[in-house]
């Protein structure tokens, strides 16, 4: 049986020859030199170990060259960090034309990672270490006649292939939304839905094909199925609860992208539907909010974009009790033409809702198309409301409180006892 430490013992081994140990200590110095000089500078990491270390490995490698010693390793390093300083040169083109945003997610996700995988490849070739491809990874079981066999390369290829189905699986999203929306008529809204549910069933399927690919079998995939229900059923309910739940909001479209929704008193739009969670936008302190999807289920929800966007308003003041209430009626139903915001068709209503000991309250209702704008658009009513109690002499009553001091009551009492003796 094949021990899982003969790969590392092999590696070991191999950089342990003078010729890689050679380049090794080489790449050391050059590297060590370069952050001697970071210590030195006020500029940032980057700018000055991406080009530093290009130059320092080059100095490096022409030495080795010089004196008739193996340089293939350092060639590699040297090449990569080459590439970087390229790399980084044409960011810095990009941000003086004001094209870096455009290019960001090309530079993060494709360039830099492909730099990293075609160096890591060359190393392995430049040590000496191409039959390390073909070692099992796990254990090997010669006896067993339905075992799995994992080689480094095919993990190697694996992790590669995971890598690119992540990458890509937003660009097949897109497709498939845009599909949806050309050819079958579909709404932008629903169309996002499918961008996002094809976009799972690419991954799904994808990680299907890669488990194949390394070496797993139907009974095999059969027996993790079921390892991983029991892990499901005692550690990771919540998270396939979040996940289901975020299926069931794309398949159903109870909350879209764009939509309204109330956490607590507070209306936040909705950014993002993930398969975890949702990132919901809050406009009263411009926060993010992380949002479980079980939550949606769990609890009520209310939104106000389900249908449309418009949204019932409502503002109560209460007024002395000797106006009339027509009279304040009529001042109230001529407030909402004069704020910006507010739908005239259905046209707004007036009530008079209660009585009370020193005031009469009233209500005014309204509507407006934007759930996000209820704060400013309630604020500006009050202030038009004040304004137009002021000039027309309508008082809003306040409670009043009266504190009197010990002094000015004892004063009191005995003004009352004095007044009752002369009697």
């Amino acid at each position: 049986m094949t021990s899982l430490l003969d790969p590392l013992l092999r590696v070991f081994e191999m950089l342990l020859r003078p010729v890689v140990f050679g380049q090794l200590l080489g790449i050391a110095i050059a590297m060590g030199l370069v952050l001697l000089l970071l210590s030195f500078s006020r500029r940032s990491f980057q700018e000055i170990v991406v080009p530093a270390g290009t130059l320092a490995l080059g100095l490096v490698l022409i030495l080795l060259g010089m004196i008739g010693l193996p340089n293939r390793i350092v060639l590699v390093i040297a090449a990569v960090f080459g590439s970087l300083a390229l790399l980084q040169g044409i960011h810095s083109l990009l941000e003086r034309i004001h094209m870096e945003k455009t290019f960001k997610g090309f530079f993060s996700l494709v360039a830099r990672p492909a730099v990293i995988v075609i160096a890591i490849i060359l190393l392995i070739h430049a040590a000496g270490f191409d039959d390390l491809w073909s070692s099992p990874l796990l254990p090997v079981d010669e006896k067993a006649e339905n075992s799995l066999q994992i080689t480094i390369g095919e993990l190697f290829r694996s992790v590669l292939a995971f890598y690119l189905l992540i990458i890509t699986s937003g660009l097949f999203g897109r497709i498939g939304g845009l599909i949806s929306r050309t050819f079958l008529g579909i709404s932008r809204a629903s169309s996002a839905i499918i961008a996002e549910l094809s976009r799972y069933i690419y991954i799904f399927f994808g990680l299907i094909f890669i488990l194949l690919f390394i070496g797993f079998t139907g009974n095999i995939l059969l027996a993790v199925a079921a390892s991983l229900s029991v892990g499901i059923g005692f550690g990771l309910r919540d998270l396939v609860a979040n996940f289901v739940s975020g299926i069931w909001l794309l398949l159903e479209g109870l909350i879209r992208p764009g939509d309204v929704v109330y956490i607590g008193q507070d209306p936040c739009q909705v950014h993002q539907l993930g398969p975890r969670a949702a990132r919901l936008w809050r406009e009263r302190d411009n926060a993010d909010l992380v949002v479980p999807n079980y939550m949606f289920f769990s609890e009520t929800t209310t939104t106000y974009t389900g249908v449309d966007r418009l949204r019932r308003s409502e503002v109560q003041v209460r007024a002395a009790l000797h106006h009339q209430p027509a009279q304040v009626i009529s001042l109230l139903k001529l407030i909402p033409p004069t704020v910006d915001g507010i739908l005239s068709n259905p046209p707004p209503s007036v009530f008079l809702l209660d009585y009370e000991p020193a005031a009469v309250l009233y209500s005014l209702r309204f509507m407006i198309n934007d759930p996000m704008c209820n704060v400013s658009i309630t604020s500006a009513v009050r202030r038009a409301i004040w304004d137009c109690f002021q000039s027309h002499g309508i008082e809003i009553p306040f409670p009043k409180q009266v504190f009197i001091s010990d002094a000015r009551h004892r004063a009191q009492l005995a003004e009352k006892k004095f007044g009752e003796t002369n009697t």
